[in-house]
């Protein structure tokens, strides 16, 4: 600052303040025209699945396949080790991850139905087994009574050889007739039925005239013959029925089914009602045909020609 102040910026200093007009503030305020601000919307947030969702989808989906196949498999290895080892009665079934019992896993209820049938199964098998077994054991016995038997004619006189043979023709020509009744029963009640033949012989008796001997071969030394038709039952009866109903009636030429068979002698009775008498050596006659059986013809020999003198 110089010690000697310039005079004009004395002059200025010292001017009065100058002073604003009135209204001055009302003017300016009613000069000024405001616009108004566009009104802002703001956009809701997109859920993050709606974006993400072409990534997510391929994922869940591989890992609900994952899950499945695993199931699968675990059940698959619990069935091979049922079929191999049976679980012992009482014991609860090994759960679908090894641990903790069977009842507590998804599928439990339904791999013990499967123990139970495969357990069934196997039981079944083994009273077939024993049934078998004890079939090849009766059919020896039987053929061992043939040959006890066949044996102890054979060392009897020559006169009472003659005898047995008689009574055994005599046997088997009451048997041929015993059949022959009960394939006319089996027709009558056929008639009376729609054609349906009956379930069991002893449904028959009104149809023979209650002669309950029809029902026994004479050779069956083993069944008593019934007393009465409500004494009847199926041990008072020799004859095998191979032609039951419910069904209609089977008669058919060229198809000879067997209806009646002594298990004795070996004779049949046909569905058309004849008898026919099958030896030993005639056995390959009889042919079973879904589950049905059937007598074939025996061939005929061809015939020679014979030459002119």
């Amino acid at each position: 600052m110089s010690e000697h102040p310039d005079p004009i910026e004395d002059l200025l200093r010292a001017a009065p303040a100058p002073r604003p007009p009135r209204n001055l503030g009302d003017t300016l305020r009613a000069g000024i025209v405001l616009t108004p601000r566009p009104a802002v919307t703001v956009q809701p947030e997109e859920p993050i699945w709606k974006r993400w969702w072409p990534v997510l989808l391929p994922g869940a989906v591989t890992v609900a396949l994952a899950a499945v196949v695993a199931v699968q498999e675990l059940e698959l290895r619990d069935l091979r080790a049922a079929s191999v080892m049976p679980v012992a009665d009482g014991a609860p079934a090994p759960s679908a991850g090894g641990a903790g019992p069977a009842a507590t896993t998804p599928t439990a209820g339904a791999r013990v139905d499967e123990l139970d049938e495969l357990e069934m199964l196997r039981a079944k098998v083994r009273q077939l087994t024993a049934a078998l077994e004890g079939g090849e054991a009766l059919k020896a016995e039987n053929a061992r009574l043939e040959a006890a038997i066949a044996a102890q004619k054979a060392s009897q006189p020559p006169e009472l050889q003659e005898l047995a043979q008689m009574r055994d023709r005599q046997w088997r020509i009451q048997c041929v007739n015993n059949l022959k009744l009960l394939g006319l029963a089996v027709r009558l009640y056929a008639s009376d039925n729609q054609d349906n033949s009956p379930s069991e012989l002893i449904q028959l008796p009104r149809y023979f005239g209650d002669d309950f001997k029809v029902l026994v071969c004479p050779a069956d030394e083993s069944r008593p013959v019934a007393k009465d038709a409500v004494s009847l039952t199926a041990a008072n009866c020799s004859y095998e029925f191979l032609a039951p109903g419910p069904g209609k009636f089977e008669i058919d030429p060229q198809r000879l089914r067997v209806m009646l068979r002594c298990p004795i002698h070996g004779d049949v009775g046909l569905c058309d009602g004849s008898v026919q008498m099958i030896y030993a050596n005639q056995g390959d006659r009889l042919v079973q045909r879904e589950g049905k059986l059937y007598l074939e013809q025996p061939a005929k020999a061809p015939s020679t020609p014979t030459t002119p003198p």
